[in-house]
């Protein structure tokens, strides 16, 4: 099942970087053979936006869009407002709360829809462009560069003369060159710690920061403890997206979950990304299509902890073909006013805490259930040495200093805190138990809350 193939466990993750890009020392694990995945035909909900020449994703509700020369902002809360003229090329990432966009070579930053002028410069144009933590990656030419703390710097490796491809995780940053690389995010300097065999056609993270990638029709999954599996496929698959792995086959599309692999019946060729709903986006003949599973709905302006009322827009997928949408704060009914859908949260009327807000909407595409998390209240101050606390007891047994996923200080909680936040809430992590109690996983949510202090 795969999901033997998502969680990744405890393991001797250590290696000898060596410090030469062309000395691989991790031994290459031993191969358990293919993997057959449970596989479970799904109906797709399938949306088309606005006409582009070119897409590019950046957040659930938010994306680039270039067609006849002229970049578009679209934030499907407000619709679209266009901001460059007379451009060929552009690439976008989020960057922290605004948008960093390259169109033509030029870099600029988008403040909601002002753009301004950034003081650094890449030599050759960036034809893509991915944010992870607060570095961002740019490929154009063969070359790669990173974004860090204002500066960018240029990744050389030992024997490359031309990257292909990348992918990145929390602690690693993968290369196509054309066969996978994987470069230690902490300590790029030191080399390449592990690679490929074969060239890699095509690659993307997920989640819990493995490896999924392409080789000649091939898929392959790689876990950050290094276990390597084939998965068994029906069908010959040419491109993977992520961070919610979607593969595209010829006649199929196939979303990894938990337990299954959904299979849709849909061409899904020009698949440009995945956004944080799961819903896949690409591009075909300058349209652009979104696909979902269900109708998931997206929830504009809610702050991380609910502390005043706030009215958030609700944005449900493909909205013009739903009838009614209904709302609640778990079994409480709120007032939904609109389209555009809009409900208010009042906390004094919530216990502090976790709660959900689910959403019910009618359609004749059918009727959908769907769920976000919210947090009323203020939350404890807390510190670093509480966390740590945490992580001796239940992490570092398996994240600790000698992994490629380290848990021992607080860059490495730090960078993976969302992650860490959605496998502990969903008892995914510690692997085996005993699971974090409720308490717990607020110590983890507040230290976050509060800045990492």
């Amino acid at each position: 099942m795969v999901a033997g193939v998502l969680l990744s466990g405890c393991a001797d993750e250590s290696v000898d970087t060596g410090g030469s890009a062309s000395a691989i020392v991790e031994p290459a694990p031993s191969d358990p053979g293919p993997v057959s995945p449970v596989m479970v035909d799904t109906d797709t909900l399938t949306e088309l936006l606005q006409s582009c020449t070119v897409v590019q994703p950046i957040r659930a509700h938010q994306y680039l869009c270039l067609k006849d020369g002229v970049v578009s902002w679209v934030d499907e809360t407000v619709g679209a407002t266009e901001i460059l003229f007379g451009i060929g090329q552009v690439a976008g990432a989020p960057h922290g709360e605004d948008v960093l966009l390259v169109a033509d070579g030029v870099p600029y930053m988008l403040d909601g829809t002002a753009l301004r002028a950034v003081s650094w410069s890449v030599p050759v144009p960036v034809e893509q462009l991915a944010s992870h933590g607060e570095d961002t990656w740019m490929l154009g030419s063969g070359r790669l560069f990173a974004l860090s703390d204002g500066a960018v710097t240029e990744l050389t490796v030992d024997g490359v003369s031309h990257i292909y491809d990348f992918a990145v995780s929390s602690d690693t940053l993968f290369i196509g060159a054309p066969e996978w690389m994987a470069i230690d995010r902490a300590d790029v300097s030191a080399g390449v710690t592990a690679m490929g065999d074969a060239p890699a056609d095509a690659m993307a993270t997920d989640a819990l920061g493995a490896l999924w990638w392409v080789t000649d029709g091939r898929v392959f999954h790689r876990r950050a403890d290094g276990l390597e599996q084939e998965i068994a496929l029906p069908e010959a698959i040419s491109d993977v997206v992520g961070p919610n792995i979607w593969l595209v086959g010829e006649a199929h599309a196939y979303r990894v979950t938990d337990a299954s692999m959904e299979v849709h019946a849909l061409v899904a060729s020009g698949a440009v990304g995945v956004d944080s709903y799961g819903r896949l986006i690409r591009q075909q003949d300058g349209q652009i299509f979104r696909h979902s599973t269900g109708r998931p709905v997206v929830v504009a302006g809610l702050s991380d902890s609910l502390m005043v009322s706030e009215t958030l827009t609700l944005l449900p997928s493909d909205p013009d073909s739903v009838e009614t949408l209904t709302a609640w704060v778990n079994d409480q009914p709120l007032d939904v006013h609109g389209p555009p859908y809009q409900v208010t949260l009042d906390p004094e009327h919530l216990v502090d805490g976790a709660h959900d807000l689910r959403f019910f909407t009618t359609s004749t595409k059918g009727d959908h259930m769907a769920t976000h998390p919210i947090w009323v209240g203020s939350l404890p101050e807390v510190e670093w040495a509480e966390i740590q606390a945490l992580s001796q007891a239940h992490c570092d047994r398996c994240h600790g200093g000698d992994t490629l996923t380290d848990l021992t200080t607080p860059l490495g909680w730090e960078q993976r805190v969302d992650e860490i936040i959605m496998l502990v809430s969903t008892e995914q992590m510690p692997l085996g138990g005993p699971f974090l109690s409720d308490e717990e996983i607020v110590l983890i949510r507040a230290w976050k809350h509060g800045g990492f202090q």
